[in-house]
């Protein structure tokens, strides 16, 4: 439907699933459920008795963190993290316009991006979307840049899911590279390539065969059958692609807004079978796009 720039960015290796019967509106995914995948039984983020590799409690945290509230991810390979329950809205980014951030202190590759903005016009997919918080308050915010979303996080308390531990996430198609894939896999990726599970299902996340009158942007937590790998955690497949931390700078760019970053998830104008966990689509950290946005991670809280 929309032609990306090609040869921008990079692609990670897809999963060749067989797509499953459209079951719009219906349950039964066929992923390992959340007590196999070692996570946060009911999403909330509130503290609960289980090991936490090493036998502490944890939490997410509620004092100074802003945007959506956060679903607290427990995995069988590191401690827990906490990770934003849906996408970034327009009502929640104009707060943070409205904050008046100085564009200084940012990534050092960011020094050329000068206003956090979304932008009026696309120049990598769909066209943009008008930023309006007030009629859309709850769309995800898009049109945003890499540096644009990095902000966001640090200026909510959070960050940008990046590798487990810090830093740039390498390879996420890789077991245990990123916190993202983690998140959106329930920490089985393997047997749960999907949010919901195994087999890509068409129009059960807001992809192009979401039923709709034509595939577009929805609010947050539309399609409410779109959830997992943590119970509460929604819209991780389709509706807006998402930023996270794994860009790779390219040669010769001493700017960094041609660095590759490629968002993650799929959108609302991808295939189903594009819109798994570690489906990604080429991109430049200074790209936007009426179909790319993002949402936030952060270390969770042990007491």
């Amino acid at each position: 439907m929309y032609r990306r720039q090609r040869g921008l960015g990079r692609r990670g290796p897809g999963f060749a699933f067989l797509i499953g019967l459209a079951l719009a509106g219906c349950g039964g995914g066929n992923g390992a459920g959340a007590e196999d995948a070692g996570v946060e039984p009911d999403g909330s983020g509130e503290t609960d008795s289980s090991d936490d590799g090493g036998g502490g409690l944890s939490r997410c945290p509620t004092a100074d963190v802003k945007g959506p509230p956060l679903a607290r991810v427990r995995w069988n390979a590191g401690i827990a993290f906490c990770i934003d329950s849906t996408e970034v809205t327009n009502a929640q980014y104009a707060q943070f316009l409205a904050a008046n951030v100085a564009a200084t202190g940012q990534d050092e590759r960011c020094g050329w991006n000068q206003s956090y903005q979304p932008a009026e016009k696309a120049t990598n997919g769909p066209p943009c979307s008008t930023f309006d918080p007030t009629a859309r308050p709850d769309h995800p915010v898009v049109c945003v840049d890499w540096c644009d979303a990095q902000a966001y996080c640090h200026w909510a308390g959070k960050r940008l899911c990046e590798s487990p531990g810090g830093g740039s996430v390498g390879d996420w198609t890789v077991a245990n590279a990123s916190e993202w894939v983690i998140a959106c896999s329930g920490d089985q990726l393997t047997n749960r390539p999907y949010p919901y599970g195994m087999t890509a299902e068409p129009g059960r996340c807001v992809d192009e065969q979401y039923p709709a009158p034509m595939p577009s942007l929805q609010p947050v937590k539309t399609a409410l059958m779109c959830e997992g790998g943590v119970p509460g955690l929604f819209d991780m497949s389709g509706n807006a692609g998402e930023w996270h931390n794994n860009c790779a700078a390219k040669a010769g760019d001493a700017k960094g807004d041609s660095d590759d970053c490629p968002p993650l998830g799929g959108s609302f104008a991808s295939k189903p079978s594009d819109s798994s966990c570690t489906a990604s689509t080429p991109f430049l950290r200074g790209q936007v796009a009426g179909d790319v946005g993002f949402r936030c991670c952060a270390d969770a809280e042990f007491f």
